[in-house]
Parts: C-alpha cells; structure tokens; sequence
C-alpha cells in the first residue's frame, strides 16, 4: 500500500531564489517536518533541469506515491501539469494543487483542457476567498478551497522601541526588487522627501531586501549607487526575517505586480506587528482593513505615497494604533490555521 506524500515545486534551492513561491514550499516542508509527517519526499523543481535520470527519478515518484502536493506558477503549471495529471490518474495517485499568487482564475481563461482536468484533481488551493469565488463564478470550480500564504512564526517577538529613537525613522522594504514591486516609486519618493525641511529633519532610513532578477540588475544598482536614502542589504534568508523586522517603523510596499495574491511581505508585517503602508493593488484591501491594520494609497500614485507616509512619520501615535490592529490578523497566515486545513481535508493526520 502507498503511503508516500511528494511535494513537488520549485525550492529554489539551486540559486537560493526567495519569493512567494519558495517560500511557501519551503513553510511546507518545515510544517510536515515539525508534525512529524511520515514518507514524505521534497523535490525541487529547480534541482532537476535537463537530467534525464533525475527526470525518471520524478517519474517514478509521481507514480509510487499516494498523494502529491503540486506548487507551481504559470509557466510550471502550463507545461507540467498536463504530465503530471496523466500520471496521477493514469497511477491513481491523489494529486493536490496549491496556486501561488493571485492569477489563476484570468490565466486559466485562455486554456480550457486546464481548467476541464484542474476540475478533475482532489482540489485546487488558492490564497484568499475570494480567488475560491472567482473559480466558483467563472469556471464552475467544485474543487477550490482556501489554503493561506502561511507562515511558522514564533508565539511573541520583542520589538525595539521606537520611542527610544525619535530621531530617527526607519524604514523597510521586503520584496522582489522590481519595478512592478514598486522599487522605483521608492526611489522617486526620496526625491519628494530631500525637498520636504519637516521630514529631512527626521533621519529617515529605507533598508531594501529581496531578490534581484538580473535583467533589471544593471538599472537597479545604479538607482542604489545613486540613493542616499534606499540601501540595498541583500536577500534576507527567512530564519532571521522576523527578528530583522521588529527593528524598524513601518513596511512600504508600493507593488503593482500583476500576478499579487496573498503577498508575503503583508503577512510577514502582521506576524513582525510592522505597520505597512502598502498600495492599493489586487487583493491588498482584502488583506489590510484600511486605516486599522495597514494604510493603502493608490497604485502606481507616489504623491499619495508620499501623503501617507508623510502621516505616519509624523504620528507615533497612530503608528501603535495600527500594531494593535494587526494582532486579530496573524492567525489567518499562522502555521497553526494551515495544519487544521490539511487534517480537515485529511492531506495529513
């Protein structure tokens, strides 16, 4: 009898790439571990290229398994999938799909085989409720269900104090650093800060983590050479995410990615209690209750940007306000809420 849980995605691993979708396979692969999981197998996409052995060790895993925990976005999804849905059903192996990010429903509108075998795997798990509804409302979905972008996090997390050092204002950037995560509408706010005497006068500081792709790196570091403001500290390995964190004010997170779920860095700011002002992109006023846990301006708008941030640099007050605001949202993205899921649709006992 099979017994064996694969779960299969893209770690990573080879480049140490760190965005939403490693992140969340490997939150994966540590919460199977610490419920102790048994005849469970990781593989990682990224490790396998072109290598035909490795390639039948896939094969051969897909089949002998009794369930396959399938992580992908949208090129992962157009070209594997159609396999790997051949082999589960072809071997009746109990395959479960978890989407990352928020584009699922307007990808699937121009490939109907998907959506017609999607519908026909044990369930497809998307970020938010509404996406759940999307499928429901577009496609007829029988199948969908909510499973967060969680993380395992501590119980309590001691933060600095902010009061210690008003004279000065630290800021963090946790993201992709791309254009459509909003780097550049940063980068564009420094401009309206150097000429404001008020906030000058502030010490403020924006650290920068995350990712660069090497397409846009030539254009991104001169921005940063450039920048008095905006540092660039490199990619911030998870294990030290949330101690790093408490250590500054407030989280900006000017994205307009078209593909934006269940962001990590919103989920990543309730779990720190760092107040976000984040835009008001895609799914982000599901996430943040405007005003009570986070602030939202418009997208792609760097004067409201600048408005906002403007508020709260001069408004500890109101920045506290908002920490206590956070602290009904952290269960939604816990380790604890996603283990009740899986044993609720018995993926895991």
């Amino acid at each position: 009898k099979r017994k064996k849980t694969l779960v299969f995605g893209n770690y990573g691993y080879r480049t140490n790439q760190l965005d939403g979708q490693t992140m969340e396979l490997r939150q994966m692969q540590e919460l199977l571990s610490r419920k102790s999981v048994q005849n469970v197998v990781n593989r990682d996409i990224s490790l396998i290229g072109n290598n035909p052995i490795k390639i039948l060790e896939v094969v051969w895993q897909i089949i002998s398994s009794k369930q396959v925990f399938y992580f992908a976005a949208q090129r992962n999804l157009r070209v594997l999938f159609p396999i790997i849905y051949i082999l589960t059903k072809v071997c009746n192996v109990n395959l479960y799909y978890f989407a990352v990010g928020g584009w699922l429903a307007e990808f699937l509108e121009g490939l109907p085989w998907h959506v017609k075998k999607l519908k026909k795997i044990a369930c497809v798990y998307v970020e938010l409720n509404t996406m759940v509804e999307k499928l429901q409302s577009k496609f007829r979905f029988e199948n969908a269900y909510l499973f967060p972008n969680f993380r395992i996090f501590p119980d309590s997390l001691t933060r600095s104090s902010g009061e210690n050092e008003k004279n000065s204002f630290r800021c963090v950037y946790l993201a992709r650093v791309t254009r459509t995560k909003g780097i550049f509408d940063l980068f564009e706010l420094e401009e309206m800060l150097n000429n404001d005497a008020l906030l000058k006068a502030k010490n403020i500081t924006i650290d920068v983590y995350g990712y660069i792709k090497p397409e846009e790196k030539n254009e991104i570091e001169k921005k940063f050479e450039a920048s008095k403001l905006l540092i660039y500290k490199g990619v911030l390995e998870p294990v030290h995410i949330y101690d790093t964190l408490v250590e500054y004010d407030l989280m900006l997170f000017p994205t307009f990615y078209p593909g934006e779920g269940l962001p990590g860095t919103i989920i990543d700011s309730y779990i720190s209690r760092l107040p976000i002002l984040a835009s008001d992109w895609k799914y982000n006023s599901e996430l943040i209750i405007n005003g009570e846990s986070g602030i939202l301006h418009e997208a792609g708008d760097v004067k409201d940007l600048f408005i906002k941030f403007k508020s709260l640099v001069l408004d500890y007050k109101k920045l506290n306000e908002l920490r206590n605001g956070m602290d009904k949202m952290r269960y939604s993205f816990s380790e604890k809420y996603a283990w009740e899921i899986l044993v609720e649709h018995g993926l895991c006992k």
